[in-house]
């Protein structure tokens, strides 16, 4: 829980504190054939891998630039 009374994940909390530096990195929309997970992710497809069940065999959904 973050001092302005709401609660933060803690993926939210990281983002707030440490720096990222991301800026110009291409992010990609995949969803998992496997197990229907969609996640974001700045692999390439011939390198992503399910964020849930680890499986290869995934669609690219949208890709756009941050």
């Amino acid at each position: 829980v973050c001092g302005c009374g709401e609660s933060m994940s803690v993926v939210q909390k990281l983002k707030s504190v440490l720096p990222l530096g991301d800026e110009g990195v291409t992010r990609r929309t995949y969803k998992c054939q496997e197990c229907g997970t969609t996640f974001q992710s700045a692999k390439t497809p011939d390198r992503a891998q399910c964020t849930e069940c680890l499986a290869n065999n995934l669609e690219v959904k949208k890709k756009s630039p941050s």
